[in-house]
């Protein structure tokens, strides 16, 4: 992999209820892409009952794009260890998510409402508790 565009690790909150280091509220900024980048490390631990999304939280209707980007070794306290998608599109193309763990469901992805593409990737060895 070349080096990162995007490099997010050791990633921690517990103040904002959801608990997630990098959250993005895609209705309001409309799209997140990144690409030839690094998500790992990350802990979302917040109080909330939806507290998830160790590695990223996106909600709103928008779009996440992840090209060649390896989302792992992130942890949620509640659901999607790797990634919680709270509505919008996820879009994977030569991305993979392992590693990750989440207490309850999802351990690499947790998609409450919206969709998904994976395309020459994958999601494999993530660990979740409920399911």
């Amino acid at each position: 992999m070349s080096a990162p565009v995007i490099e997010v690790q050791m990633g921690f909150e517990t103040t904002t209820g959801f608990g997630n280091p990098f959250q993005l509220d895609t209705a309001t900024y409309g799209k997140l892409t990144a690409e030839s980048s690094l998500i790992y490390d990350n802990a979302a631990e917040g109080t909330s009952s939806s507290a998830g999304g160790g590695g990223l939280f996106a909600a709103g209707s928008g779009t996440v794009s992840l090209v060649s980007t390896d989302v792992y070794d992130n942890t949620a306290v509640n659901d999607g260890g790797g990634i919680y998608l709270d509505d919008g599109t996820l879009t994977m193309t030569s991305s993979d998510i392992y590693g990750n763990t989440a207490t309850q469901d999802g351990g690499g992805l947790l998609i409450d409402t919206g969709t998904s593409t994976c395309r020459l990737g994958g999601i494999n060895d993530n660990t979740a508790g409920d399911k």
